[in-house]
Formats: C-alpha cells, sequence, structure tokens
C-alpha cells in the first residue's frame, strides 16, 4: 500500500507543529518581547496579554491558501528590493503595494496583520511588534490596489530625504 500525502494534510501537520511549540514558550514568552510603549522587554504578563488580545480583536479575514502562497512568493522575490530601501517603513509599504498587486487588498492586510503577530509572539528581541509597520504594510496595499505597474511600487514607497 502506497502511503500519500496530501498538500492540506501536510499543511495540517504544520500548523499543528508551530502550535504545539508556540504553546509551550508562551508561558515565558512576555520576557523576551519588547512592550512598543516602553520599547524595553515587557515588565508583566498582564501587559503582554494585553497587547495580545487587542492586536487579535484587529485581526483581518484569513485569505485562502492559495492566496497566501502567491503572497509568500511576492514577498520573497520583492525582500532584496525591500530591503535596498534602508528604511523600515518604506520596505513595509513596498512589500504591501506588491502583494496587493499580485494577489489582492485583503492578503495584503492578512500579510502585514501576520507578520507583527509573529513579532509579537516569537519570544525573541531581535524584532519585535511595530504596529507602524502594519500601517506601513497598509499603506502600500492601499495604493497598490489600484495601480498593476510594479515600478508604482518603487516610485511611491521610497523615502524622500
Amino acid at each position: 500500500m502506497k502511503l500519500t500525502l496530501s498538500f492540506y494534510t501536510i499543511l495540517s501537520l504544520c500548523l499543528l507543529n508551530i502550535a504545539c511549540s508556540t504553546s509551550a514558550k508562551a508561558n515565558t514568552c512576555w520576557q523576551n518581547e519588547v512592550d512598543p510603549l516602553t520599547q524595553k522587554p515587557f515588565q508583566s504578563e498582564y501587559d503582554y496579554n494585553n497587547l495580545k488580545k487587542n492586536w487579535n480583536s484587529q485581526k483581518p479575514v484569513t485569505p485562502n491558501p492559495f492566496q497566501l502562497l502567491k503572497a509568500f512568493a511576492t514577498y520573497k522575490k520583492e525582500q532584496s528590493t525591500a530591503d535596498a530601501f534602508k528604511n523600515d517603513k518604506a520596505a513595509h509599504c513596498y512589500i504591501g503595494c506588491r502583494i496587493a498587486q499580485d494577489t489582492n487588498y485583503e492578503c495584503a492586510d492578512y500579510a502585514g496583520w501576520k507578520k507583527e503577530n509573529d513579532d509579537l509572539t516569537h519570544c525573541q528581541l531581535q524584532s519585535y511588534f511595530e504596529e507602524e509597520d502594519y500601517l506601513a504594510t497598509i499603506a502600500g496595499a492601499l495604493v497598490g490596489k489600484d495601480n498593476p505597474v510594479k515600478n508604482f511600487c518603487l516610485e511611491y514607497c521610497q523615502p524622500t530625504n
């Protein structure tokens, strides 16, 4: 008997693995995350959980898996261009714009929200949650959804000095 795993079975197993590993870290994660109000590690689990609860209440609708795969492919393809901006908000704007062009606004909105959610819950001080990053992603997505020309995102999101 030949055993084959469908895409959805593999995806489910991956998500289950992520959920299990995340729950094991959850009880101390707050100590390894940066409070956006103080720009220092959280002083209490209560404050951390309140921020997570508030952020989760803003969660956009999750796009279908195929749109998410396309959004991820766009992100990987455009990451070096975004990094070249040398400005974090411009990079978020550019990625949001490009994802909206290649998928739709809703997918770019979710991707921006998810990126910051991951920053809030990954239990590392190296990168941290910034709502302004999400807002920059949304700004790019809003203009990208109606402008299909790739260079438009470069020009719109380029920081002016």
